[in-house]
Protein backbone atom coordinates (compact mmCIF):
# COMPACT_ATOMS: atom_id res chain seq x y z
CA UNK A 1 0.00 0.00 0.00
CA UNK A 2 2.84 2.38 0.78
CA UNK A 3 4.36 1.82 -2.68
CA UNK A 4 1.03 2.25 -4.41
CA UNK A 5 0.53 5.49 -2.63
CA UNK A 6 3.89 6.79 -3.75
CA UNK A 7 3.24 5.82 -7.38
CA UNK A 8 -0.20 7.37 -7.38
CA UNK A 9 1.21 10.59 -6.03
CA UNK A 10 3.81 10.66 -8.78
CA UNK A 11 1.22 10.21 -11.55
CA UNK A 12 -1.02 12.94 -10.27
CA UNK A 13 1.90 15.33 -10.02
CA UNK A 14 2.92 14.57 -13.57
CA UNK A 15 -0.56 14.86 -14.98
CA UNK A 16 -1.10 18.32 -13.51
CA UNK A 17 2.38 19.63 -14.38
CA UNK A 18 3.40 20.03 -10.77
CA UNK A 19 7.10 19.79 -10.23
CA UNK A 20 8.04 17.79 -7.15
CA UNK A 21 9.96 19.76 -4.52
CA UNK A 22 13.65 19.19 -4.10
CA UNK A 23 14.60 16.96 -1.19
CA UNK A 24 15.00 18.94 2.08
CA UNK A 25 18.65 19.36 3.13
CA UNK A 26 20.28 20.47 6.43
CA UNK A 27 23.82 21.64 6.92
CA UNK A 28 25.68 19.64 9.56
CA UNK A 29 25.87 21.58 12.87
CA UNK A 30 29.15 21.76 14.73
CA UNK A 31 29.44 19.40 17.73
CA UNK A 32 28.94 20.90 21.23
CA UNK A 33 32.23 21.23 23.08
CA UNK A 34 32.07 20.50 26.85
CA UNK A 35 34.73 21.53 29.33
CA UNK A 36 36.65 18.82 31.16
CA UNK A 37 36.04 17.80 34.75
CA UNK A 38 36.76 19.87 37.84
CA UNK A 39 39.86 18.57 39.62
CA UNK A 40 39.78 18.39 43.42
CA UNK A 41 42.61 17.54 45.79
CA UNK A 42 41.26 16.91 49.30
CA UNK A 43 43.46 17.37 52.40
CA UNK A 44 44.52 14.32 54.41
CA UNK A 45 42.33 15.64 57.23
CA UNK A 46 40.04 18.65 57.28
CA UNK A 47 40.04 19.68 60.95
CA UNK A 48 37.30 22.29 61.04
CA UNK A 49 38.57 23.62 64.38
CA UNK A 50 41.69 24.91 62.57
CA UNK A 51 39.74 26.77 59.86
CA UNK A 52 39.24 30.53 60.14
CA UNK A 53 35.81 31.87 61.05
CA UNK A 54 33.61 32.77 58.08
CA UNK A 55 34.50 31.73 54.54
CA UNK A 56 37.35 29.24 54.26
CA UNK A 57 39.03 26.87 51.82
CA UNK A 58 38.13 23.22 52.35
CA UNK A 59 40.02 21.63 49.40
CA UNK A 60 42.27 22.53 46.45
CA UNK A 61 40.06 22.97 43.38
CA UNK A 62 41.30 23.37 39.78
CA UNK A 63 38.92 24.38 37.00
CA UNK A 64 39.11 22.80 33.55
CA UNK A 65 39.97 24.82 30.44
CA UNK A 66 36.82 26.33 29.03
CA UNK A 67 36.03 26.68 25.34
CA UNK A 68 35.65 30.21 24.12
CA UNK A 69 32.44 31.83 25.26
CA UNK A 70 31.78 29.45 28.12
CA UNK A 71 31.73 30.45 31.77
CA UNK A 72 31.08 28.42 34.94
CA UNK A 73 28.67 29.61 37.63
CA UNK A 74 26.81 28.45 40.76
CA UNK A 75 29.53 26.47 42.48
CA UNK A 76 28.55 23.94 45.14
CA UNK A 77 29.67 20.87 47.04
CA UNK A 78 27.37 17.83 46.97
CA UNK A 79 27.41 14.99 49.51
CA UNK A 80 24.86 12.64 51.09
CA UNK A 81 22.10 14.08 48.93
CA UNK A 82 22.74 17.59 50.29
CA UNK A 83 24.09 20.67 48.52
CA UNK A 84 26.34 23.24 50.19
CA UNK A 85 26.92 26.53 48.41
CA UNK A 86 30.46 27.61 47.47
CA UNK A 87 31.83 31.00 46.47
CA UNK A 88 33.39 31.59 43.05
CA UNK A 89 36.81 30.84 44.54
CA UNK A 90 35.45 27.59 46.09
CA UNK A 91 35.30 28.71 49.68
CA UNK A 92 32.59 27.58 52.11
CA UNK A 93 31.10 29.00 55.29
CA UNK A 94 32.89 27.23 58.14
CA UNK A 95 29.90 27.07 60.47
CA UNK A 96 27.60 25.78 57.73
CA UNK A 97 30.08 23.00 56.95
CA UNK A 98 30.53 22.21 60.65
CA UNK A 99 26.78 22.03 61.22
CA UNK A 100 26.45 19.73 58.20
CA UNK A 101 29.15 17.37 59.48
CA UNK A 102 27.67 17.31 63.00
CA UNK A 103 24.28 16.52 61.52
CA UNK A 104 25.75 13.49 59.76
CA UNK A 105 28.15 12.13 62.37
CA UNK A 106 27.44 13.87 65.68
CA UNK A 107 29.41 16.42 67.68
CA UNK A 108 32.16 14.21 69.06
CA UNK A 109 35.49 15.60 67.75
CA UNK A 110 36.60 12.44 65.92
CA UNK A 111 37.72 11.82 62.34
CA UNK A 112 34.91 10.84 59.98
CA UNK A 113 34.99 9.77 56.31
CA UNK A 114 32.59 11.68 54.08
CA UNK A 115 32.44 9.61 50.90
CA UNK A 116 31.39 10.35 47.30
CA UNK A 117 31.78 14.10 47.60
CA UNK A 118 31.67 16.11 44.37
CA UNK A 119 32.21 19.74 43.42
CA UNK A 120 29.81 20.96 40.77
CA UNK A 121 29.16 24.04 38.64
CA UNK A 122 26.77 25.12 35.90
CA UNK A 123 27.80 26.09 32.37
CA UNK A 124 25.79 27.37 29.40
CA UNK A 125 26.77 25.84 26.04
CA UNK A 126 25.08 27.27 22.95
CA UNK A 127 22.14 28.39 25.03
CA UNK A 128 21.71 25.07 26.84
CA UNK A 129 22.50 24.57 30.53
CA UNK A 130 24.85 21.74 31.45
CA UNK A 131 26.49 20.43 34.59
CA UNK A 132 30.23 20.28 35.12
CA UNK A 133 31.41 18.15 38.02
CA UNK A 134 34.40 16.51 39.64
CA UNK A 135 35.03 12.86 40.14
CA UNK A 136 33.72 11.63 43.53
CA UNK A 137 36.33 11.97 46.26
CA UNK A 138 36.75 11.18 49.96
CA UNK A 139 36.80 14.03 52.46
CA UNK A 140 38.16 13.02 55.86
CA UNK A 141 36.83 15.57 58.30
CA UNK A 142 36.75 16.32 62.04
CA UNK A 143 34.01 18.61 63.38
CA UNK A 144 34.71 21.63 65.54
CA UNK A 145 33.16 21.06 68.98
CA UNK A 146 33.48 22.66 72.35
CA UNK A 147 35.04 20.45 74.99
CA UNK A 148 32.40 18.58 77.00
CA UNK A 149 33.39 16.97 80.29
CA UNK A 150 31.89 13.76 81.59
CA UNK A 151 30.46 15.63 84.61
CA UNK A 152 30.08 19.15 86.02
CA UNK A 153 29.69 20.62 89.51
CA UNK A 154 28.30 23.89 90.87
CA UNK A 155 30.52 25.71 93.32
CA UNK A 156 29.98 29.06 95.06
CA UNK A 157 28.32 30.68 98.03
CA UNK A 158 25.75 27.86 98.10
CA UNK A 159 28.49 25.50 99.32
CA UNK A 160 30.74 28.18 100.87
CA UNK A 161 33.16 27.64 97.95
CA UNK A 162 34.09 24.30 99.50
CA UNK A 163 35.17 21.80 96.84
CA UNK A 164 34.10 18.88 99.01
CA UNK A 165 30.52 20.24 99.13
CA UNK A 166 30.04 21.04 95.45
CA UNK A 167 26.69 20.09 93.87
CA UNK A 168 26.87 17.66 90.95
CA UNK A 169 24.75 18.26 87.85
CA UNK A 170 22.48 15.46 86.71
CA UNK A 171 22.96 13.88 83.28
CA UNK A 172 21.58 11.03 81.21
CA UNK A 173 23.60 7.90 80.50
CA UNK A 174 24.16 8.98 76.88
CA UNK A 175 27.50 10.06 75.47
CA UNK A 176 28.03 13.69 76.50
CA UNK A 177 28.52 14.74 72.88
CA UNK A 178 25.19 13.18 71.97
CA UNK A 179 23.50 14.72 75.02
CA UNK A 180 25.50 17.76 76.19
CA UNK A 181 22.72 19.01 78.52
CA UNK A 182 23.24 18.87 82.32
CA UNK A 183 20.72 19.99 84.97
CA UNK A 184 20.77 20.80 88.67
CA UNK A 185 18.08 21.89 91.14
CA UNK A 186 19.44 23.72 94.18
CA UNK A 187 18.51 26.17 96.93
CA UNK A 188 20.02 29.62 97.27
CA UNK A 189 19.53 30.23 100.98
CA UNK A 190 20.42 33.93 100.84
CA UNK A 191 20.48 36.81 98.38
CA UNK A 192 23.45 37.51 96.08
CA UNK A 193 24.84 33.99 95.78
CA UNK A 194 27.90 33.81 93.47
CA UNK A 195 28.61 30.68 91.39
CA UNK A 196 30.96 28.99 88.94
CA UNK A 197 31.00 25.57 87.26
CA UNK A 198 33.76 22.98 87.68
CA UNK A 199 34.44 20.10 85.19
CA UNK A 200 35.26 16.56 86.24
CA UNK A 201 38.83 16.98 84.95
CA UNK A 202 39.58 19.57 87.63
CA UNK A 203 38.12 17.31 90.30
CA UNK A 204 40.23 14.38 89.11
CA UNK A 205 43.33 16.58 89.14
CA UNK A 206 42.69 17.63 92.74
CA UNK A 207 42.50 21.34 91.87
CA UNK A 208 39.06 22.74 91.06
CA UNK A 209 40.55 26.09 89.98
CA UNK A 210 42.53 24.85 86.98
CA UNK A 211 42.01 27.26 84.06
CA UNK A 212 41.98 26.71 80.33
CA UNK A 213 39.81 25.18 77.63
CA UNK A 214 39.07 22.17 79.86
CA UNK A 215 39.07 24.10 83.13
CA UNK A 216 36.64 26.10 85.28
CA UNK A 217 33.60 27.64 83.57
CA UNK A 218 31.80 30.89 84.30
CA UNK A 219 30.52 34.06 82.64
CA UNK A 220 32.14 36.90 80.70
CA UNK A 221 31.12 39.67 83.11
CA UNK A 222 32.12 38.98 86.71
CA UNK A 223 29.10 39.41 88.99
CA UNK A 224 26.56 39.13 86.15
CA UNK A 225 23.02 38.57 87.53
CA UNK A 226 21.71 37.29 84.18
CA UNK A 227 19.60 34.13 84.49
CA UNK A 228 20.64 32.98 81.01
CA UNK A 229 23.54 33.59 78.66
CA UNK A 230 26.84 32.25 77.41
CA UNK A 231 29.41 30.32 79.41
CA UNK A 232 33.14 30.96 78.95
CA UNK A 233 36.41 29.50 80.17
CA UNK A 234 38.13 32.90 80.08
CA UNK A 235 37.17 36.54 79.78
CA UNK A 236 38.46 39.09 77.32
CA UNK A 237 40.33 40.81 80.17
CA UNK A 238 41.31 37.70 82.14
CA UNK A 239 42.53 34.15 81.65
CA UNK A 240 39.76 32.87 83.92
CA UNK A 241 35.96 33.18 83.76
CA UNK A 242 33.86 35.48 85.92
CA UNK A 243 31.38 34.33 88.54
CA UNK A 244 27.64 34.69 88.00
CA UNK A 245 25.35 35.80 90.82
CA UNK A 246 21.82 34.81 91.83
CA UNK A 247 20.29 37.93 93.33
CA UNK A 248 17.33 36.46 95.24
CA UNK A 249 17.21 33.46 97.54
CA UNK A 250 14.98 30.61 96.42
CA UNK A 251 14.94 27.25 94.67
CA UNK A 252 16.35 27.23 91.15
CA UNK A 253 16.95 24.84 88.29
CA UNK A 254 20.13 25.41 86.27
CA UNK A 255 20.43 23.90 82.80
CA UNK A 256 23.75 24.00 80.93
CA UNK A 257 24.25 23.02 77.30
CA UNK A 258 27.95 22.36 76.87
CA UNK A 259 27.77 21.92 73.11
CA UNK A 260 27.11 25.63 72.67
CA UNK A 261 28.22 26.70 76.18
CA UNK A 262 24.99 28.31 77.32
CA UNK A 263 23.13 28.31 80.64
CA UNK A 264 19.62 28.97 81.89
CA UNK A 265 18.62 29.45 85.54
CA UNK A 266 14.90 29.04 86.21
CA UNK A 267 13.24 29.96 89.52
CA UNK A 268 11.26 26.99 90.80
CA UNK A 269 8.03 26.87 92.78
CA UNK A 270 8.97 27.10 96.43
CA UNK A 271 6.82 27.20 99.57
CA UNK A 272 8.32 27.93 102.98
CA UNK A 273 7.28 28.37 106.60
CA UNK A 274 7.91 31.64 108.36
CA UNK A 275 6.94 32.88 111.83
CA UNK A 276 7.82 32.07 115.41
CA UNK A 277 9.63 28.85 114.59
CA UNK A 278 12.86 27.34 115.92
CA UNK A 279 13.74 30.49 117.85
CA UNK A 280 13.16 32.79 114.86
CA UNK A 281 10.68 35.66 114.79
CA UNK A 282 9.35 36.16 111.24
CA UNK A 283 12.91 36.62 109.98
CA UNK A 284 13.80 33.13 108.71
CA UNK A 285 12.21 30.79 106.14
CA UNK A 286 12.05 27.02 106.59
CA UNK A 287 11.90 25.12 103.30
CA UNK A 288 9.11 22.74 102.36
CA UNK A 289 9.47 19.78 99.96
CA UNK A 290 7.00 18.72 97.27
CA UNK A 291 6.14 15.07 98.05
CA UNK A 292 3.28 14.62 95.56
CA UNK A 293 1.81 16.77 92.82
CA UNK A 294 1.16 20.15 94.44
CA UNK A 295 1.61 18.82 97.99
CA UNK A 296 4.36 20.34 100.13
CA UNK A 297 5.57 19.31 103.60
CA UNK A 298 8.13 20.76 105.97
CA UNK A 299 10.77 19.03 108.00
CA UNK A 300 9.69 18.57 111.64
CA UNK A 301 10.10 22.02 113.20
CA UNK A 302 9.56 23.45 116.65
CA UNK A 303 6.57 25.79 116.39
CA UNK A 304 6.62 28.26 119.28
CA UNK A 305 3.89 30.70 118.21
CA UNK A 306 2.19 31.99 115.07
CA UNK A 307 3.28 31.22 111.52
CA UNK A 308 2.25 31.29 107.85
CA UNK A 309 3.29 29.75 104.54
CA UNK A 310 4.67 31.90 101.74
CA UNK A 311 5.77 31.46 98.11
CA UNK A 312 9.32 32.01 96.84
CA UNK A 313 10.38 33.80 100.02
CA UNK A 314 8.11 36.78 99.35
CA UNK A 315 4.91 38.21 100.80
CA UNK A 316 3.01 38.80 97.55
CA UNK A 317 1.74 35.23 97.73
CA UNK A 318 1.26 33.81 101.21
CA UNK A 319 -1.18 31.43 102.84
CA UNK A 320 -3.05 31.61 106.11
CA UNK A 321 -6.45 30.37 107.28
CA UNK A 322 -9.57 31.50 105.40
CA UNK A 323 -11.16 32.35 108.75
CA UNK A 324 -11.71 35.55 110.73
CA UNK A 325 -10.13 33.85 113.75
CA UNK A 326 -6.61 35.27 114.03
CA UNK A 327 -4.61 33.32 114.90
CA UNK A 328 -6.34 30.15 113.75
CA UNK A 329 -5.48 26.98 115.72
CA UNK A 330 -4.71 23.97 113.52
CA UNK A 331 -5.47 20.40 114.55
CA UNK A 332 -3.35 17.44 113.46
CA UNK A 333 -4.75 15.69 110.40
CA UNK A 334 -7.64 18.14 109.92
CA UNK A 335 -7.05 20.46 106.94
CA UNK A 336 -8.17 24.08 107.00
CA UNK A 337 -9.04 26.07 103.88
CA UNK A 338 -6.26 28.53 103.08
CA UNK A 339 -6.35 31.90 101.36
CA UNK A 340 -3.89 34.58 100.36
CA UNK A 341 -3.11 36.98 103.23
CA UNK A 342 -5.22 34.77 105.49
CA UNK A 343 -5.10 34.57 109.27
CA UNK A 344 -1.91 33.54 111.04
CA UNK A 345 -1.78 29.90 112.11
CA UNK A 346 -0.86 28.23 115.38
CA UNK A 347 -0.26 24.65 116.55
CA UNK A 348 -2.34 23.09 119.35
CA UNK A 349 0.56 23.84 121.68
CA UNK A 350 4.25 24.64 121.40
CA UNK A 351 6.14 21.63 120.11
CA UNK A 352 7.49 19.80 117.07
CA UNK A 353 5.21 19.45 114.05
CA UNK A 354 5.33 18.78 110.31
CA UNK A 355 3.33 21.36 108.36
CA UNK A 356 1.59 20.30 105.13
CA UNK A 357 0.27 22.51 102.33
CA UNK A 358 -1.90 21.04 99.57
CA UNK A 359 -1.68 23.71 96.86
CA UNK A 360 -4.00 21.77 94.51
CA UNK A 361 -6.85 21.75 97.04
CA UNK A 362 -5.55 24.89 98.82
CA UNK A 363 -5.59 23.40 102.33
CA UNK A 364 -3.13 23.51 105.23
CA UNK A 365 -2.76 20.86 107.92
CA UNK A 366 -0.43 19.48 110.54
CA UNK A 367 0.81 15.97 109.83
CA UNK A 368 -0.54 13.11 111.92
CA UNK A 369 -0.58 9.90 109.86
CA UNK A 370 1.33 9.85 106.58
CA UNK A 371 2.59 7.57 103.81
CA UNK A 372 6.37 7.23 103.46
CA UNK A 373 8.48 5.22 101.05
CA UNK A 374 10.50 5.25 97.86
CA UNK A 375 7.45 6.84 96.21
CA UNK A 376 7.68 10.14 94.37
CA UNK A 377 10.03 12.68 95.89
CA UNK A 378 9.91 11.44 99.46
CA UNK A 379 12.72 8.91 99.32
CA UNK A 380 11.79 7.55 102.79
CA UNK A 381 12.49 11.01 104.21
CA UNK A 382 9.20 12.88 103.89
CA UNK A 383 5.60 11.76 104.43
CA UNK A 384 2.67 12.20 102.07
CA UNK A 385 -0.01 13.62 104.40
CA UNK A 386 -3.22 11.82 105.34
CA UNK A 387 -6.48 13.56 106.36
CA UNK A 388 -8.99 12.39 108.94
CA UNK A 389 -12.61 12.04 107.79
CA UNK A 390 -15.35 9.93 109.38
CA UNK A 391 -12.85 8.19 111.62
CA UNK A 392 -10.57 7.03 108.78
CA UNK A 393 -7.34 8.44 107.40
CA UNK A 394 -7.19 9.25 103.66
CA UNK A 395 -3.89 10.07 102.00
CA UNK A 396 -3.30 12.59 99.28
CA UNK A 397 -3.15 10.66 95.95
CA UNK A 398 0.44 9.85 94.98
CA UNK A 399 2.18 8.12 92.11
CA UNK A 400 3.80 4.71 92.51
CA UNK A 401 6.37 3.64 89.95
CA UNK A 402 7.41 0.08 89.20
CA UNK A 403 9.33 -1.39 92.12
CA UNK A 404 8.54 1.37 94.62
CA UNK A 405 7.38 0.52 98.17
CA UNK A 406 5.75 2.35 101.06
CA UNK A 407 4.32 2.10 104.59
CA UNK A 408 2.27 4.35 106.85
CA UNK A 409 3.50 5.92 110.08
CA UNK A 410 2.41 8.50 112.65
CA UNK A 411 4.08 11.86 113.26
CA UNK A 412 6.85 11.05 110.76
CA UNK A 413 8.50 8.70 113.23
CA UNK A 414 9.37 4.99 113.17
CA UNK A 415 8.36 2.37 115.69
CA UNK A 416 4.62 2.20 115.22
CA UNK A 417 4.73 2.06 111.42
CA UNK A 418 2.37 -0.28 109.58
CA UNK A 419 2.60 -2.25 106.34
CA UNK A 420 1.45 -5.49 104.79
CA UNK A 421 1.21 -7.48 101.58
CA UNK A 422 -0.74 -5.97 98.69
CA UNK A 423 -3.28 -8.31 97.07
CA UNK A 424 -5.51 -6.10 94.95
CA UNK A 425 -6.70 -2.54 94.71
CA UNK A 426 -9.51 -1.44 97.08
CA UNK A 427 -9.02 -4.56 99.23
CA UNK A 428 -7.24 -4.44 102.62
CA UNK A 429 -3.61 -5.53 102.46
CA UNK A 430 -2.68 -8.71 104.26
CA UNK A 431 -1.55 -7.48 107.72
CA UNK A 432 2.14 -7.55 108.45
CA UNK A 433 5.19 -5.39 108.91
CA UNK A 434 6.53 -5.59 105.36
CA UNK A 435 6.68 -2.71 102.94
CA UNK A 436 3.64 -2.42 100.68
CA UNK A 437 4.41 -2.98 97.01
CA UNK A 438 1.63 -2.12 94.54
CA UNK A 439 1.67 -2.10 90.73
CA UNK A 440 2.63 1.17 89.05
CA UNK A 441 -0.21 3.69 89.22
CA UNK A 442 -1.69 6.56 91.22
CA UNK A 443 -3.29 5.64 94.54
CA UNK A 444 -4.81 6.91 97.76
CA UNK A 445 -4.10 4.96 100.97
CA UNK A 446 -6.99 4.57 103.44
CA UNK A 447 -6.27 3.54 107.05
CA UNK A 448 -8.97 2.50 109.51
CA UNK A 449 -7.46 2.73 113.01
CA UNK A 450 -10.30 0.64 114.49
CA UNK A 451 -10.04 -2.39 112.20
CA UNK A 452 -6.35 -1.73 111.39
CA UNK A 453 -7.22 -2.18 107.69
CA UNK A 454 -4.92 -0.51 105.16
CA UNK A 455 -6.42 -0.17 101.69
CA UNK A 456 -4.58 0.90 98.53
CA UNK A 457 -7.39 2.62 96.65
CA UNK A 458 -8.04 4.27 93.30
CA UNK A 459 -11.42 5.61 94.42
CA UNK A 460 -10.25 9.20 94.85
CA UNK A 461 -11.82 12.09 92.94
CA UNK A 462 -10.21 14.77 90.84
CA UNK A 463 -11.16 17.65 88.54
CA UNK A 464 -10.27 17.32 84.85
CA UNK A 465 -11.10 19.63 81.97
CA UNK A 466 -9.98 22.34 79.61
CA UNK A 467 -7.91 23.91 82.38
CA UNK A 468 -5.46 20.96 82.34
CA UNK A 469 -5.94 19.85 78.72
CA UNK A 470 -8.24 17.06 79.91
CA UNK A 471 -5.54 15.19 81.76
CA UNK A 472 -2.44 16.71 80.19
CA UNK A 473 -1.34 17.40 83.78
CA UNK A 474 -2.57 15.59 86.91
CA UNK A 475 -6.13 16.26 87.99
CA UNK A 476 -6.81 18.67 90.86
CA UNK A 477 -7.56 16.12 93.56
CA UNK A 478 -10.44 16.61 95.96
CA UNK A 479 -9.98 16.09 99.70
CA UNK A 480 -12.43 13.90 101.67
CA UNK A 481 -14.14 16.06 104.30
CA UNK A 482 -16.62 13.53 105.74
CA UNK A 483 -20.15 12.45 104.91
CA UNK A 484 -19.03 11.14 101.51
CA UNK A 485 -18.20 14.70 100.50
CA UNK A 486 -15.05 15.76 98.68
CA UNK A 487 -13.70 19.31 98.38
CA UNK A 488 -11.08 21.44 96.67
CA UNK A 489 -10.64 25.19 97.05
CA UNK A 490 -9.17 27.94 94.88
CA UNK A 491 -9.10 25.90 91.66
CA UNK A 492 -8.58 28.07 88.57
CA UNK A 493 -11.07 26.87 85.93
CA UNK A 494 -12.02 27.94 82.43
CA UNK A 495 -14.09 26.13 79.83
CA UNK A 496 -15.64 22.73 80.42
CA UNK A 497 -14.72 20.31 83.20
CA UNK A 498 -15.91 17.20 85.03
CA UNK A 499 -14.85 15.14 88.02
CA UNK A 500 -13.61 11.59 87.63
CA UNK A 501 -12.43 8.77 89.86
CA UNK A 502 -8.89 7.44 89.87
CA UNK A 503 -7.79 9.65 86.93
CA UNK A 504 -9.71 7.27 84.63
CA UNK A 505 -12.85 7.57 82.53
CA UNK A 506 -14.82 4.52 83.65
CA UNK A 507 -16.35 6.57 86.50
CA UNK A 508 -16.95 10.29 86.02
CA UNK A 509 -19.56 12.89 86.85
CA UNK A 510 -20.95 15.75 84.78
CA UNK A 511 -24.02 17.94 84.79
CA UNK A 512 -25.60 21.29 83.96
CA UNK A 513 -24.32 24.16 86.12
CA UNK A 514 -27.04 26.43 87.46
CA UNK A 515 -25.81 29.09 89.87
CA UNK A 516 -22.99 29.65 92.33
CA UNK A 517 -23.46 28.22 95.83
CA UNK A 518 -26.40 26.12 94.60
CA UNK A 519 -26.08 22.31 94.32
CA UNK A 520 -26.82 20.84 90.88
CA UNK A 521 -27.31 17.21 89.92
CA UNK A 522 -24.50 15.24 88.33
CA UNK A 523 -24.63 11.85 86.63
CA UNK A 524 -22.28 9.22 85.32
CA UNK A 525 -21.08 10.32 81.87
CA UNK A 526 -23.01 13.59 82.21
CA UNK A 527 -22.25 16.72 80.15
CA UNK A 528 -19.21 18.89 80.71
CA UNK A 529 -19.72 21.46 83.46
CA UNK A 530 -19.18 25.11 82.56
CA UNK A 531 -19.30 27.62 85.40
CA UNK A 532 -17.33 30.29 83.55
CA UNK A 533 -13.79 31.43 84.08
CA UNK A 534 -12.51 32.12 87.58
CA UNK A 535 -11.19 30.64 90.81
CA UNK A 536 -13.68 28.34 92.49
CA UNK A 537 -14.26 25.96 95.37
CA UNK A 538 -15.76 22.63 94.33
CA UNK A 539 -17.70 20.31 96.67
CA UNK A 540 -18.89 16.91 95.46
CA UNK A 541 -21.56 15.17 97.57
CA UNK A 542 -21.31 11.51 96.64
CA UNK A 543 -24.49 10.58 98.53
CA UNK A 544 -26.73 13.21 96.98
CA UNK A 545 -24.85 13.13 93.65
CA UNK A 546 -24.57 16.91 93.51
CA UNK A 547 -21.77 19.40 92.97
CA UNK A 548 -21.70 22.87 94.49
CA UNK A 549 -19.50 25.55 92.96
CA UNK A 550 -18.56 28.61 95.01
CA UNK A 551 -16.44 31.54 93.93
CA UNK A 552 -13.23 32.28 95.84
Amino acid sequence: MACAGLLLTGCIAGDYGIKPADPQRYDQEPAMVFPGKIAVTAPELLDIATLPEGLCQFAQVTLPELPAGQELSHYRMCAQGKTLELTSDFRIDRDVLNSFIKGLFGSKPLQYDLENVTVCADVVIDGQAALVTSDPFLLRVQPKSNFVSSAYYLIGDICKWDASAMLKFEHSDADVYEDPVFTLTFTAEADNQYWKIIPQENVDAGDVWIKGEKGQVGVEVDGSPALSGNLVTKRAASDEPGAGVIEKKGIYKMTINMEDYTYTITPMDCWTLIGQIEGSNWDQDFDMVEVAHGVWVSNPVNIEGEFKIRYNYGWDINRGAASPANPYPLEEGLPVVACNNGSNLTAPQSGTYTVCYNSAANMISLLDWGVVGSIGKSGWNYDVPMYLADGKWYSVPFEVKEGEEFKIREHATWGGDKGGTFTEVNVPVTPGGSNISAPAGTYMVIYDPVTEDIIVSNEFWGIVGDYNAWGGTPDAFLVPVGGNCWKACSVALSGGWKIRQGMAWNIDRGGVFGALDTPFDVTQGGPNIDCGEGVFSIVYDGSAETITVSEN
